[in-house]
């Protein structure tokens, strides 16, 4: 526990009084809770130590005696300075765990430091209570941030705001400059709330988004709602996609499917990368991958078809699999391809389909394929031996599990089995 040397106004405190009436000496409580304070004298300084753990007067008692022995003991710091919040993320920012972060993960806390900056920017560290994340985090949820937030958040944003802060606080709390982290969990689904399963295609599904890359897709247009703001919205007419954003749109379909590779990994994969001999694709060799480190995929025969193919198309000056079409003279990989998927999607009737599903595909057909979880998670960047498989992502086709209960016998004879002739005892 780090104190405050900031001493609260007594008229707000009361002395705490033992069984025989006299008052513990160090022990206060507050007027309105009734939360317990420890009053110490830590290098000739007061200094005022909350007690949360404690409820009773006897849990404050045994609190207080253990501050007293790290007192004595060396252990206890007077929190001397406690910044502004816009000052202490300024300092985070500065701090080298921060810098470590990859790139798309500084700009993400940074959109969510500009929403704390204007609400509680000028409030000291050491003030700022958990009522007052609750209310910024319930606002966001309930109505947005105009100029941070376009509407209100989903349950998950809305604890990644928080998560954000709560880094700062944290980070304060270890150089000394508040005494108590403010305690805020993230937000749940209400009990009873069935919580909805991800989106999963099947066989006829994923070749119809296949086929729709080739075919005419309605165009997204800027129209006017019924409000008369511009949106974009797919209007009536349709076109083909150019070939050469259908052709690329395809193959990545393919290899999302066939890899497990993460949205933003396959876009940097390299042809360096693929060893179709050893019949093997690393996957983040840049180190760029979610946990920072490379994985090889061993190729199915598809996979190395699929390979094989594009490897006899590759542009001869990229060295990506997925070539940036707007690269001009640079050798630089798709940025994204979701305006072209967003068409294709809608032409193949699954406008909610994201591309984290081909991934769930991956991982299940390997489940019905029979391998084993832990070589599943050793393909997909799993670090728990299979555990999210299991429970998360492996999702079983009616076909699937109608063939496996025909493969079951569980009381009749096999009819395969010949009993062999008993020899005499003689």
């Amino acid at each position: 526990m780090k104190p405050s040397d900031t001493t609260p106004a007594r008229s707000r405190y009361l002395k705490v009084i033992d069984g025989r009436s006299q008052p513990i000496r160090g022990l206060w409580k507050t007027r309105k809770t009734g939360a317990f304070y420890a009053q110490l004298q830590i290098d000739g300084k007061t200094a005022w130590i909350p007690l949360p753990k404690a409820a009773t007067r006897a849990q404050a008692v045994d609190e207080l005696n253990k501050l007293k022995t790290e007192r004595k003991d060396g252990k206890l710091v007077v929190v001397k300075h406690a910044p502004k919040l816009v000052d202490a993320i300024e300092s985070f920012k500065a701090d080298a765990r921060f810098l470590e972060k990859r790139l798309s993960t500084r700009k993400n806390l940074q959109v969510y430091f500009n929403l704390w900056v204007d609400q509680l920017g000028q409030k000291s560290v050491k003030h700022i209570r958990k009522t007052d994340i609750l209310q910024v985090r319930q606002k966001l949820r309930n109505e947005g941030y105009p100029g941070f937030t376009r509407s209100k958040v989903g349950r998950k944003t809305g604890n990644h705001y928080v998560e954000a802060v709560m880094q700062v606080l944290k980070f304060c709390e270890e150089n000394d400059q508040i005494a108590v982290l403010p305690v805020v969990r993230r937000e749940k689904a209400p009990k009873g709330e069935e919580k909805p399963r991800p989106e999963v295609i099947d066989d006829l599904q994923f070749k119809r988004l296949l086929a729709a890359c080739f075919g005419p897709v309605p165009k997204r247009r800027l129209v006017r709602d019924e409000a008369g703001q511009m949106v974009k919205r797919y209007a009536g007419e349709q076109s083909p996609l150019g070939e050469g954003n259908a052709k690329l749109l395809h193959n990545y379909l393919r290899f999302l499917a066939l890899t497990g590779a993460r949205e933003q990994e396959a876009y940097r994969v390299k042809w360096e990368d693929v060893d179709i001999e050893r019949r093997v694709v690393t996957v983040g060799a840049d180190g760029l991958s979610k946990s920072g480190k490379p994985r090889d995929v061993n190729c199915s025969p598809e996979l190395e078809r699929l390979l094989r193919e594009m490897h006899a198309g590759r542009q001869p000056d990229s060295s990506y699999l997925f070539p940036s079409p707007q690269r001009g003279d640079k050798d630089i990989p798709a940025k994204t391809l979701r305006p072209s998927f967003r068409c294709v999607r809608e032409a193949a009737g699954l406008p909610k389909l994201a591309f984290h599903a081909f991934r769930r595909l991956f991982i299940s057909k390997c489940v019905m394929a029979g391998v084993d979880y832990k070589t599943i998670a050793s393909w997909v960047d799993h670090k728990d031996g299979g555990i999210l498989i299991g429970n998360t992502y492996s999702f079983l086709t009616a076909d699937h599990k109608a063939d496996t209960a025909q493969r079951l016998t569980f009381f009749d004879r096999p009819t395969n089995i010949t009993d062999l002739p008993k020899q005499s005892a003689g």
